[in-house]
């Protein structure tokens, strides 16, 4: 089942509320203008971010120039990043 989200978009971003963490969604696209509608797009199926896991301590090395130096392992998951 597909709903419409907008009637129209002036912008590249639709926002939409409503959307679950770690849920797979499945969006169309359509063309309208004065003549009608097009037809819709081929489904695209996205995974709505999650939130990343937490990073661990940083790591301070302090050389003997004086400079420093702070590591850090990135977390396990970044959260599912989606960009459309």
């Amino acid at each position: 089942m597909y709903v419409d989200l907008v009637t129209s978009i002036e912008t590249e971003h639709v926002f939409t509320m409503g959307v679950e963490s770690g849920v797979y969604y499945s969006f169309k696209y359509r063309a309208v203008n004065v003549h009608g509608e097009g037809l819709p797009s081929d489904p695209t199926v996205v995974l709505a971010a999650t939130i990343p896991n937490k990073m661990g301590a940083p790591v301070l090395t302090i050389n003997a120039d004086a400079s420093y130096r702070i590591a850090f392992e990135a977390p396990s998951s970044g959260g599912n990043n989606v960009i459309l």
